[in-house]
């Protein structure tokens, strides 16, 4: 894979964050926390947890930059700390939820657009086939990054890939409203 100038201007403020330069740390945080964010929102789905989850993943980034041994791994490093941390949050809110109350969800007014069902069926996906799939088509991973961020083999990326392309496949074709598939148009 091409480095690209932002890889490399990653890894001269990495080596230069990682010499206790404060400014360095504070320009990888500006060039990496909107991506880091946005990234904890897709997988969070709410913006509380998506906040709370990077702001956590930050304290873990400034204080363990030292021990990074490769500064070209920084971006694959720093979304494993976000998985994590997106994952603690979210099981946190899940066990808050067991202990509330469960509000009735109202009927949608409107058919849910093609993005929404898209969104809808990539949600409904066991947790690591959805996390694959944010970090392949939103993130722009490697199969073989995606594996370091999610510490597991690359035949084990696709495999959760295939999967998930075949779940939203049969969500996408099946109407909702009527539970029948809708005709294809090849």
């Amino acid at each position: 894979m091409e480095r690209t100038p932002r890889d490399i201007e990653t890894e001269l403020l990495v080596l230069e964050a990682q010499d206790g330069d404060r400014d360095s740390l504070q320009k990888l945080f500006l060039l990496h926390n909107p991506p880091l964010s946005a990234y904890a929102l897709r997988c969070t789905g709410s913006p509380d947890l998506a906040a709370d989850a990077v702001q956590d993943a930050w304290v873990h980034i400034v204080t363990g930059i030292r021990k990074l041994r490769d500064p070209a791994a920084f971006r694959t490093w720093s979304y494993r700390i976000v998985t994590r941390r997106c994952a603690d949050r979210m099981r946190s809110a899940s066990r808050e939820r067991k202990h509330t109350a469960a509000k009735p969800t109202p009927e949608p007014t409107q058919p849910p657009t093609e993005t929404e069902t898209v969104r809808a069926a990539i949600d409904a996906l066991p947790p690591a086939f959805a996390l694959a799939v944010r970090l392949y088509y939103a993130d722009g991973f490697s199969i073989r990054e995606i594996a370091q961020i999610v510490e597991t083999e690359p035949n084990t990326v696709k495999s959760r890939l295939a999967g998930a392309r075949k779940r939203i496949a049969t969500a996408i074709e099946t109407d909702p409203a009527k539970g029948a598939h809708h005709a294809r148009s090849r």
